[in-house]
């Protein structure tokens, strides 16, 4: 099977489940909060989705990458670090929305300890609007560092059938 069919297997239900769950509004939770580094993510993550993407489809179309076309491999380990290069990108994005989603937790932090109120311990009013900032805080961490995993094994499984795709080429 192509790389890029596989791509598509991969991608076409998760993008199904996206659009089914914006349009029943049970994601809307994720996107709606006050660092945006959910959306973040997850635009950093949908262009790199896109990258790959055409990477795969130049593969299976047996298309050189036009910034390698001078390059002339002088044995297998050249070969091989040839054909890994155009996979780099994703590598770094993949440890970068874990990243951002660890910076959602301490923006979290920082949103929840922002509006801590003077008297709070002593008014029970002032004590719940403390609660509800710091919940709000904890959702924005939460929503933050689970995207960013989700959104790292997404690449991850794409940068293995990469990898995959390598090895069947070199030693078929």
């Amino acid at each position: 099977m192509k790389l890029f069919n596989k791509y598509l297997m991969i991608n076409i239900p998760i993008a199904f489940i996206l659009v089914v769950g914006f349009m029943m509004n049970i994601l809307q939770p994720l996107f709606v909060d006050v660092s945006y580094i959910t959306p973040l993510i997850f635009g950093i993550t949908v262009s790199t989705m896109l990258y790959i993407g055409w990477v795969f489809w130049k593969i299976d179309n047996k298309q050189n990458l036009e910034i390698f076309s001078d390059f002339v491999p002088q044995n297998l380990d050249d070969h091989i670090e040839k054909m890994l290069q155009p996979m780099q990108l994703p590598i770094y994005v993949e440890e970068l929305v874990v990243v951002l989603g660890f910076l959602g937790t301490i923006v979290g932090i920082f949103v929840g300890f922002q509006h801590f109120p003077e008297g709070a311990f002593t008014d029970p009013a002032k004590m719940q609007e403390f609660v509800r900032m710091m919940l709000t805080g904890f959702s924005i961490e939460i929503h933050a560092v689970l995207m960013g995993l989700v959104c790292r094994i997404w690449i991850s499984i794409l940068v293995f059938l990469h990898r995959q795709k390598i090895r069947e080429s070199i030693f078929d």
